[in-house]
């Protein structure tokens, strides 16, 4: 009597046993899930740190090549002259390439690194708490073209953030132009302004954008205005460390320039 019965169970839980088996794909088991995930962001980095290398030895070949054009300009006699502005021309785009490719690879390593480090799926990673809340600052640096000459900048902008998406400070931006100063025009500029950020999103990547009202205090003091939008990257789960990369534009009465900014928060 017995027989009969486990032949029936036996039939009942032949198909169940091949349904899972058949559910059962490798790639979510999260054990190979995670050494995937690992992996990506390793390649990532590799990535970026590759793009790094490449663009610091343009730079080195672009500073070579307006070593030798310069020396040439200075030593040599009018055909080599000639030649001498190749090689300025040759050296300092070299030297554009090269930074704008190292500038490139730093974004690739510090997001490759933060995937790499997430204890689960970095598409699945929130960042939400009391920790998220508090003071805290943004530090940025980038180069910005436009009028009237290309220049570097440094941002500090000390705030708050009010939860995982908004952050609100005031800031200051010095900048260095690389035009030569005289009794018209100064170099160097500072504007003071509010600053503010609204990511969206709370995950590792999420993009953003802010906006800064204030004034030009150095240079022709006047209205200041800047938009950026870019991408942060969390760098933390327990605080609000994160990588900042973004397109900036800004404006006041003596200037009005664009370019590419990181930063870092904390």
């Amino acid at each position: 009597m017995k027989w009969p019965r486990v032949i029936l169970l036996f039939l009942l839980l032949v198909p169940t046993v091949s349904r899972a088996q058949m559910a059962y794909d490798p790639a979510e088991d999260p054990f190979r899930r995670q050494e995937q995930i690992e992996q990506q962001g390793l390649k990532l980095r590799k990535t970026g740190i590759e793009m790094a290398v490449a663009g610091g030895a343009s730079m080195l070949a672009g500073g070579a090549l307006i070593g030798l054009g310069y020396y040439a300009g200075k030593t040599g006699p009018q055909e080599e002259n000639m030649a001498a502005g190749v090689f300025l021309a040759l050296g300092m785009s070299s030297c554009f390439g090269g930074v704008l490719c190292a500038m490139a690879g730093v974004p690739l390593i510090v997001s490759g690194n933060a995937m790499h480090k997430c204890d689960g799926y970095w598409k699945d990673q929130y960042y939400t708490g009391n920790t998220q809340r508090g003071f805290g600052l943004i530090l940025d640096g980038g180069f910005l073209f436009g009028m009237p000459s290309p220049c570097v900048q440094a941002r500090i902008v000390p705030g708050y953030y009010f939860n995982q998406h908004l952050f609100a400070g005031i800031g200051a931006a010095p900048t260095m132009d690389f035009s030569e100063a005289n009794e018209f025009y100064s170099p160097f500029t500072l504007p003071v302004f509010a600053d503010v950020r609204y990511c969206f999103g709370n995950k590792l990547f999420a993009p953003y954008l802010g906006a800064g009202v204030g004034m030009e205090t150095v240079y022709d003091p006047n209205v200041y205005f800047s938009v950026e939008a870019g991408l942060r990257v969390r760098l933390s789960q327990a605080s609000p460390r994160s990588f900042w990369v973004s397109a900036l534009g800004e404006t006041s009465a003596a200037y009005a320039r664009a370019g590419i900014k990181m930063g870092y928060s904390f």
